[in-house]
């Protein structure tokens, strides 16, 4: 398979992941919506609507839709009319978190060094 088409269909099951995700839930932290309150920072106290249980499946969503939302940001790197409308939604929808939840820009730069590490490999210096 030509790498061009391999990297299409990377971003294309990315892609799926990410508009699958509940509108309303945070892209890089585990809140659930606006107005989830819980302390996701203390994952082991329960609180009055959300327990023990409850914090670590918010937890592993969170984590998974930020993997996924970040993995889309290579979507930056291809010309505008190969990203096309792809490219317009994620940056409007990670643009909307980022701007409105201090926790998803803190993961979110947090997140970066780890990424470019990650692409490294990929990368011939």
């Amino acid at each position: 398979m030509e790498a061009n088409q391999q990297i299409f269909d990377a971003l294309l099951s990315l892609w799926n992941e990410f508009k699958a995700f509940p509108p309303e839930a945070h892209l890089f932290c585990p809140k659930t919506d606006d107005d989830d309150q819980t302390n996701y920072e203390e994952p082991n106290i329960d609180e009055e609507g959300a327990s023990r249980e409850d914090k670590a499946k918010h937890i592993e969503q969170g984590i998974a839709r930020h993997l996924t939302a970040y993995r889309l940001s290579l979507l930056l790197a291809l010309r505008p009319e190969e990203a096309g409308a792809w490219l317009t939604q994620w940056s409007d929808t990670v643009n909307s978190f980022l701007t409105r939840c201090d926790s998803c820009a803190t993961k979110w730069h947090r997140s970066r060094e780890k990424f470019l590490k990650a692409l490294e490999k990929y990368v011939s210096p």
